[in-house]
């Protein structure tokens, strides 16, 4: 039996017994096996700064496993495998957003991380083809490591500025609240459900493959570079471009929006 299909047969066991022990015994399974999901998000991130713990993330993403198992409803909500990558993403990006708000990047750090931007900038041929992670170590004489972990660090910083400052004329909802929100407004809300739908579907190959694969399906960044062979590394990359068009597109639709409803109030 599949992953998905054990997941899918403990979901509907648990939701339809009426048996409160029984229901209990499914519960403990569905969370024991939801955790192998969990940890292989987790750890499908790294490498990632030494101040993030591999064990804490497994611990943020947990919760979001409880949540999302209180929250299914069959028939209504998809495949639970998808469902529940979503909380347990939802759950370690927010947790590595207050991280990135507390925790000072070092000096070392900045500094690198200048220089592997510009390599990277260096080596990119004509945009259209990211170096790999050992193209840069060679260009900037680093450990491959250190640059992973570099380039980790500014994919997760640039996520953070999406996160805090996209819709902030709104008040506390991000985009990734809206893309994989841990609360109901993903399914509820219609209306901020389509402005991310209509930004998908207008970003560009490969980018709308690897946002679709990340944060809707839950998979990491090592399976989606087998998918469309290229490296983890280049998939940090695509990450980063695809949230930055992301961010302009929705920025500009929101934009129209708000025009189109001040015009339409006169």
């Amino acid at each position: 039996m599949s992953e998905l299909e054990k997941l899918e047969d403990l979901i509907l066991s648990y939701k339809e017994e009426k048996d409160e022990k029984k229901k209990r015994i499914l519960y403990l399974n569905l969370v024991q096996e939801s955790l192998k999901l969990v940890k292989r998000i987790a750890l499908g991130m790294y490498p990632l700064p030494s101040t993030i713990s591999k064990d804490d993330l497994i611990q943020v993403g947990a919760v979001g496993v409880l949540k999302a198992i209180e929250t299914y409803e069959v028939n209504e909500r998809g495949s639970f495998k998808t469902y529940v990558s979503k909380f347990i993403k939802g759950k370690i990006l927010h947790y590595l957003r207050d991280k990135a708000n507390i925790v000072k990047t070092p000096r070392e750090t900045l500094t690198n991380l200048s220089k592997v931007k510009e390599a990277i900038d260096d080596l990119s041929e004509g945009g259209t083809k990211s170096p790999s992670a050992q193209e840069v170590a060679n260009y900037v004489n680093l450990p491959v490591d250190k640059v992973e972990e570099i380039m980790n660090i500014e994919l997760i910083k640039n996520m953070v500025s999406l996160d805090q400052n996209i819709y902030s004329s709104e008040g506390t909802e991000t985009l990734m609240d809206r893309i994989q929100s841990d609360s109901d407004t993903w399914e509820e809300t219609y209306e901020n459900k389509k402005v991310i739908e209509f930004a998908l579907k207008k970003l560009p190959e490969p980018d709308k493959t690897v946002v679709f694969k990340y944060y809707m399906e839950g998979s990491s960044r090592k399976e989606i570079s087998e998918i469309i062979h290229v490296s983890p590394t280049q998939i940090s990359r695509i990450l980063k471009r695809a949230l930055n068009r992301l961010y302009n597109i929705i920025e500009n639709e929101m934009t129209d929006k708000n025009k189109k409803t001040a015009k339409e109030a006169k």
